[in-house]
């Protein structure tokens, strides 16, 4: 099996609204958000949480993207 493979049961599961999602209604749509962010970006939690408003571009559309602008320290 490939990776893509190993990983499609856990991301038909944390779909929004998928009955074998373990997150609360509530959190669903952000916790879907952040973990295909992780699995498509390779991007480290520590990472996401320093991301903005204006780095996320066309959301809403069929291909939403994210610039990762690297903010001086």
């Amino acid at each position: 099996q490939t990776v893509g493979q190993q990983a499609l049961p856990l991301l038909q599961a944390i779909k929004s609204g998928n009955p074998l999602n373990p997150f609360q209604d509530q959190h669903q749509l952000r916790n879907e958000a952040l973990l295909l962010l992780y699995y498509e970006t390779g991007m480290r939690r520590a990472e996401a949480l320093k991301l903005k408003g204006e780095h996320l571009i066309a959301l809403g559309s069929s291909s939403p993207q994210v610039r990762v602008i690297r903010d001086p320290d």
